[in-house]
């Protein structure tokens, strides 16, 4: 069987050898081509093409990268002054509350919070004002000042989660995989529950 396979693959290679062999070919400057169709682009034709995708000044590269500025640098404001104090915000927790004479206190990472108090600013070269309009058991809202007084205003709200959780510390590899660093998992409500 294997004599047969190859007998056929021989035979199958004198025959496209033999076809190729058969191709008109002149050397020299007036080369004879079966078709010009099989050819694609040829090489003086090439230039006028290329010309022809070249963009100019005032037109739009749409390849371009946007993000960046006239140096190659990225913009310093990709985000708007909004976001960027939501995400501060964000990434603090609210690490205890206590009711006292005036309401509720409440502790935002290292800031004091209390209902009429201005927030210290979050963010470099922050020219917006937030207030802490409400602090309940169950969350902190936190308005701009710009917008106290319009009928939607921009506020924040952060919820209150001050339940007790167990981790677990589970070995991590690293990137090299000579140190073995570690990280802290919750099971959620759901799971501990059902066990």
């Amino acid at each position: 069987m294997k004599i047969y396979i190859i007998i056929l693959v021989l035979a199958g290679t004198a025959v496209v050898g033999n076809s190729i062999a058969q191709v008109p070919v002149k050397l020299g400057n007036n080369a004879v081509l079966p078709s010009v169709k099989e050819v694609g682009v040829l090489p003086h034709e090439k230039e006028s093409m290329i010309k022809t995708f070249i963009l100019r000044q005032e037109e739009r590269n749409p390849f371009a990268d946007r993000t960046k500025g006239d140096k190659g640098q990225p913009a310093e404001d990709s985000q708007s002054e909004d976001s960027r104090i939501r995400l501060a915000l964000e990434s603090f927790s609210v690490s205890g509350i206590a009711r006292g004479q005036d309401g509720y206190k409440a502790q935002l990472g290292g800031i004091i919070l209390s209902e009429g108090n201005l927030i210290p600013r979050l963010i470099p070269g922050q020219s917006d004002d937030l207030r802490v309009t409400k602090i309940t058991p169950e969350l902190v809202e936190i308005t701009w000042v710009a917008d106290e007084e319009a009928d939607k205003p921009r506020k924040i709200t952060l919820e209150i989660d001050l339940d007790p959780r167990v981790g677990v510390l589970l070995p991590t590899a690293s990137k090299g995989g000579s140190n073995v660093a570690a990280q802290l998992v919750y099971a959620s409500m759901e799971e501990s529950d059902s066990e």
